[in-house]
């Protein structure tokens, strides 16, 4: 896995995603131009396929890269100082966290973005809900590295203890012997 970029900060998903198109635009018109007050040099990677629905977007920034397609996503997610998920809308599974998670890499996410998931702010995952809090939670922790740290191995703690297929195994071996005492107390109670 290579070492993150201290000055690249990575969103991914499928910008044919209508939630992920809208949550771009929040991103470049209302969260970046905070970030870049309070971070100049920072850059922004946004990866994935569906770039043509989202580089009318950007206007004429020269600090966010969008790549297109790319052969591996997980590369990119892994390289970033900070993963962002500024979701305002949709659903589903939430799997551009769940690759941070496994990356070790530090979320800064919406609560939408994080529902559902075993998120728990400034544990595994900063949570913000508006554009200042946004920036300031991307600022705070590339500015404390130990900060950064502990909010990346919380989540890859999460990742492993309940995301895995090992977990997904160990939860329903488990559930399948609360299944398997449940009909022998039936029978014999």
């Amino acid at each position: 896995m290579q070492l993150p970029e201290q000055g690249v900060v990575v969103f991914s998903g499928n910008f044919e995603y209508h939630p992920n198109i809208d949550a771009v635009h929040f991103l470049v018109s209302e969260i970046w131009p905070e970030v870049r007050k309070r971070r100049p040099g920072l850059r922004l990677k946004l990866v994935g396929r569906g770039d043509r629905f989202i580089r009318h977007l950007l206007a004429a920034a020269t600090d966010i890269e969008v790549t297109g397609a790319v052969p591996d996503a997980f590369a990119e997610i892994a390289g970033a100082a900070i993963v962002i998920a500024p979701l305002r809308t949709g659903s589903g599974t939430r799997v551009k966290i769940l690759e941070a998670w496994a990356a070790a890499r530090p979320v800064v996410a919406t609560p939408l973005a994080a529902e559902g998931l075993l998120a728990h702010d400034d544990h595994n995952i900063v949570l913000a809900s508006d554009p200042p809090a946004f920036a300031q939670a991307i600022s705070r922790l590339l500015a404390d590295p130990a900060e950064s740290r502990r909010v990346a191995s919380g989540g890859r703690d999460t990742f492993e203890r309940h995301y895995t297929w090992e977990a997904a195994w160990r939860m329903l071996d488990a559930n399948l012997q609360v299944t398997r005492a449940g009909e022998l107390n039936r029978y014999t109670g």
